[in-house]
């Protein structure tokens, strides 16, 4: 499809309007805006960035002093920094998890790593 039969097309379904000049997309449609807000994020929002950004990471770490093996389980969210009050609003809605900030990468990470969080 080309980019104006798409853009054409983004138009009539109200889902996202373009600038003429820089081509940027900007959200117009209120049931999207309505995922997100200054003092609310919706569950499915959080769902839809889970499949697409999340990453759930096992790992056994050996325990040198008691010859035992533990389990570390991890889950986390990454977004770039331009979204970072998308990850702190996440932290809020669950109540736990941390925020790490990485500016090398221009990357935030909302991370859970304690089994009673998680």
């Amino acid at each position: 499809m080309s980019t104006l039969k798409l853009n054409n097309f983004l138009k009539q379904q109200n889902i996202f309007s373009w600038t003429s000049n820089l081509k940027i997309r900007c959200f117009n449609n209120s049931a999207i805006q309505g995922y997100i807000s200054n003092s609310f994020i919706h569950p499915q929002y959080i769902s839809g960035l889970a499949q697409a950004d999340s990453t759930f990471y096992v790992s056994l770490k050996k325990n040198p002093g008691l010859n035992k093996i533990s389990t570390v389980l991890t889950f986390s969210i990454t977004l770039d920094l331009d979204s970072i009050d998308t990850l702190y609003k996440i932290k809020n809605y669950f109540n736990c998890g941390k925020i790490y900030i990485n500016k090398n990468k221009n990357a935030g990470e909302f991370v859970v790593s304690t089994i009673f969080e998680l």
